[in-house]
This record gives structure tokens, C-alpha cells and sequence, in this order.
């Protein structure tokens, strides 16, 4: 017999949403580590613009995922991540 765990839902926003990423990989420590890299280096000029920091973001967001990392998300077997996004 077979017994498959419920799903969580669990709901992110910010950072509650990148570290939510790093739980549903198959390594999440090494996800970890990736986005932690990625986090430390970032840098913005004086007057960043929204384009800037949306280019940061992307990269940070790669960074974490690596190349595997929308794959094992989307394959979980437990886990469905729900990220809130809000514009101010």
C-alpha cells in the first residue's frame, strides 16, 4: 500500500516565498547556499531604478531555481507553494 501525504499549501510573500522555494527542492540546502550567494551579491547604483531591481530579482530568482529547480517545485509531492505578489 501506498500512502501519499496530504498536500500543504503554504503562502509566501517576500522572503517568506524565496525560502518556501528552497523547501521544495530536491537539495534544499544547496538551493540555499545558491540563493544566500546570489543575496550577498547584490548591488544597485545610487538611484536604482524598478528596472534595476526587477533585473536583481530575476537573477536571484535563477540563481536559487538553478536548472532543476521549476521542475522539482512543480513536481513536489507535498508541497504547493502560493506566492503573493503586491505592487507599491
Amino acid at each position: 500500500m501506498v500512502i501519499v501525504p496530504p498536500s500543504l499549501h503554504a503562502i509566501g510573500a517576500s522572503i517568506g516565498s524565496w525560502r518556501l522555494a528552497v523547501l521544495g527542492q530536491a537539495d534544499p540546502l544547496a538551493a540555499l547556499e545558491r540563493f544566500r550567494a546570489a543575496y550577498l551579491a547584490q548591488r544597485y547604483g545610487p538611484a536604482p531604478t524598478p528596472a534595476d531591481v526587477s533585473a536583481v530579482s530575476v537573477a536571484m530568482l535563477d540563481a536559487l531555481l538553478g536548472p532543476a529547480g521549476v521542475r522539482e517545485l512543480l513536481a513536489h509531492p507535498w508541497l504547493r507553494i502560493h506566492v503573493l505578489v503586491i505592487r507599491s
